[in-house]
C-alpha cells in the first residue's frame, strides 16, 4: 500500500444475548479485522479470569449440514439466493434441529428417483432450502469467529482493528444491535518513527490521486484481480454513500463465490483449531481468481479430513464424560466407607476395583485417539495451512467488492494512488475491461 490507513484496536464487551447480531452486523459492513484472544489478552486467559470460547459441536453439526444440502440444491438446479440484510431475522430465530429435518424431508423424496417427485421437492422446498444453505454458512462464520473470543458468564470479549475512519459506524452498528449492552476500549497503534532531515522527509513524500471509475459490472472480477498488480488504496464508498452519492448508487451485495470462500474459510480455521494447529497470518490477495474445479477440490479434500476430525472429537467428547461420571461415581462411593461400618469398606473396595479398571480402559481409548489426530496433523497440517492462504486470498479480493457501489449495472470503485502510478493503473484497468470504463478525478 502506498500509506497507512490509520487503525484503532478495539476490545469490545458485549452481552451474550447480543453476540450473534453484533457479529453479524460487523460481518455485513465488514468492518474490522478479529484478534485472538488469547494473544490480546493472554494474562487474563492464564488465570482463568476469561475464558476462551471452545469449538462448538453446533459447528460440527452445521458443516456436514451445509454439505448435504449443497448437493441437494445443486441436485435440484438451484443455488443459494437472497440479500444480505433479509437474512438477519432468519439467523435469530435458527434452530438446527428444523434445518436438519427439512433437509432429511428432501433428502428422503429425492432418493426415489422419480422426476415428479424431484420438481415437487424442488416447488415445496427449494426455495427455502437455496436460503437456508446461506444462512448456515453465515452461522458457520459467526461460530468459527467466536473461537478468537473468550467469555465470563454473561458477557463475550473481543478484539479487533479497524480503520480510524470507520469508528463512527462501529459504534453505531455495536449500539444498535446491542439494544446499548457494551462497552468498548480502543489502543492507538504503538508507531515507531526514525528521524530523517527536513528535506529528505520532502524527498520521499508521495503526491497521491484519487480516481473514480465508472466500469460495465460484468468486468468487476477482472478489475479486482488485476488491481493486485498496482499499488493503491482502495476507498471504501459506503463511507459516502449516503452523503454524496445520496440514492444514486448502493452497496455491491455479497457474491455467491464470496459466501463459498467465507464458509470454507471457516471450516479450514475450525479444522486447524482442532487439531491444534495456528492460520497462518502471512495472506496475501491473490491475483489470479481460482478455477471453480480448484476450489471444489479443496472443498472435497477439508471435507474429508473434517469428518474424520469431527468422529474422533466427538468420541473423545463421549468418552470424557464417561470419565467424568466414573470419577463422580468412585468419589461417591468412597465417601461411604466408614471404619465404624467394616462391612461398607467392603463393599466400597468391590465397587472401586471395577471402576479403575473401567477408568483406564476410558484413558486408553483417549489415548488412542489422540494419537488418531496427532496422525492427521502431521499428515495434513501443512496442506492445510496451503489451502487457508489459497483460499483466504481470494477471499480478500473477494470482499474489495463490498467496499465498491452500484448504480444499474454500472459499478463505481474509487483508488488512491501515487501520481506516477496512474498510468500504469489506466493502462492496467483499460486491458481488462477492453476499453468500457470512465473516470474522474476526486479532490481529497
Amino acid at each position: 500500500m502506498l500509506t497507512a490507513t490509520p487503525l484503532l484496536k478495539a476490545r469490545v464487551y458485549v452481552h451474550k444475548d447480543y453476540l450473534d447480531k453484533v457479529l453479524f452486523n460487523l460481518g455485513r459492513e465488514s468492518l474490522v479485522h478479529l484478534i485472538d484472544i488469547k494473544d490480546d489478552l493472554p494474562e487474563e486467559v492464564t488465570k482463568g479470569v476469561i475464558k476462551p470460547i471452545e469449538v462448538s459441536t453446533r459447528l460440527y453439526r452445521i458443516s456436514t449440514l451445509i454439505s448435504k444440502i449443497d448437493k441437494i440444491i445443486s441436485s435440484l438446479g438451484l443455488s443459494p439466493k437472497g440479500r444480505l440484510e433479509d437474512y438477519e431475522s432468519e439467523i435469530s430465530n435458527f434452530s438446527i434441529f428444523d434445518a436438519e429435518a427439512l433437509a432429511d424431508s428432501a433428502e428422503r423424496f429425492l432418493t426415489s428417483g422419480n422426476s415428479s417427485i424431484v420438481e415437487r421437492v424442488k416447488s415445496d422446498y427449494g426455495e427455502q432450502l437455496a436460503k437456508l444453505s446461506v444462512v448456515l454458512r453465515i452461522i458457520e462464520s459467526l461460530e468459527s469467529a467466536k473461537m478468537k473470543m473468550a467469555e465470563t458468564t454473561t458477557t463475550t470479549i473481543f478484539a479487533c482493528w479497524l480503520p480510524r475512519s470507520s469508528l463512527k459506524r462501529f459504534i453505531d452498528v455495536i449500539d444498535r444491535a446491542s439494544n446499548g449492552n457494551y462497552a468498548i476500549k480502543y489502543e492507538e497503534p504503538k508507531v515507531y518513527l526514525k528521524e530523517i532531515p527536513h528535506e529528505k522527509a520532502e524527498e520521499k513524500r508521495l503526491e497521491l490521486v484519487n480516481l473514480r471509475f465508472y466500469i460495465p459490472k460484468k468486468y468487476v472480477d477482472k478489475v479486482v484481480y488485476a488491481l493486485t498488480s498496482v499499488e493503491h488504496v482502495l476507498i471504501d464508498l459506503r463511507d459516502i454513500l449516503y452523503t454524496e452519492l445520496k440514492e444514486k448508487a448502493k452497496p455491491l451485495e455479497p457474491s455467491p463465490q464470496l459466501f463459498k470462500l467465507s464458509s470454507l474459510s471457516s471450516r479450514i480455521d475450525v479444522v486447524l483449531s482442532s487439531l491444534g494447529l495456528r492460520a497462518p497470518e502471512d495472506i496475501k490477495p491473490l491475483s489470479q481468481p481460482i478455477p471453480a474445479e480448484k476450489i471444489n477440490e479443496i472443498d472435497s479434500i477439508v471435507s474429508s479430513i473434517e469428518s474424520e476430525v469431527f468422529s474422533i472429537l466427538s468420541k473423545l467428547e463421549s468418552l470424557k464424560k464417561s470419565m467424568e461420571v466414573a470419577s463422580r461415581v468412585e468419589s461417591e462411593v468412597a465417601s461411604m466407607a466408614s471404619p465404624q461400618v467394616p462391612l461398607t469398606e467392603t463393599i466400597v473396595h468391590d465397587v472401586k476395583g471395577p471402576l479403575r479398571v473401567v477408568m483406564l480402559q476410558l484413558t486408553d481409548e483417549m489415548t488412542k485417539l489422540q494419537s488418531q489426530l496427532n496422525k492427521i496433523r502431521m499428515e495434513y497440517g501443512d496442506k492445510l495451512i496451503e489451502f487457508k492462504r489459497i483460499i483466504e486470498g481470494a477471499k480478500l479480493v473477494e470482499e474489495k467488492k463490498l467496499k465498491m457501489a452500484m448504480t444499474d449495472n454500472v459499478v463505481l470503485l474509487q483508488l488512491s494512488v501515487s501520481k506516477e502510478k496512474v498510468e500504469s493503473l489506466l493502462s492496467t484497468i483499460k486491458e481488462v475491461t477492453e476499453g468500457n470504463f470512465t473516470y474522474r478525478e476526486i479532490a481529497p
